[in-house]
């Protein structure tokens, strides 16, 4: 079961959670580029962006962005 601080990694072919991280408090929005190195999760209770880093499965940095950090949009340069 996930907790209010922590997002999970869910294996499609089963619908199993594998594995879950402590993030910021109240992770609200989890992006992932195509590209998928790193997923970016926002957080409104804490001012910050988390990005995970998806081979480590470890927080890399926390990026101070403020009050309303509770959505994320991505954009493709093809």
């Amino acid at each position: 079961m996930i907790k209010g601080n922590e997002v999970g990694a869910v294996d499609l072919t089963t619908l199993l959670l594998v594995k879950t991280m402590d993030v910021q408090a109240a992770p609200q929005a989890v992006l992932v580029p195509p590209e998928g190195v790193a997923a970016y999760i926002s957080s409104d209770a804490s001012r910050k962006i988390a990005v995970l880093d998806l081979q480590a499965w470890k927080i890399g940095k926390l990026i101070e962005v403020g009050a309303g950090a509770d959505g994320l949009a991505g954009v493709t340069t093809h």
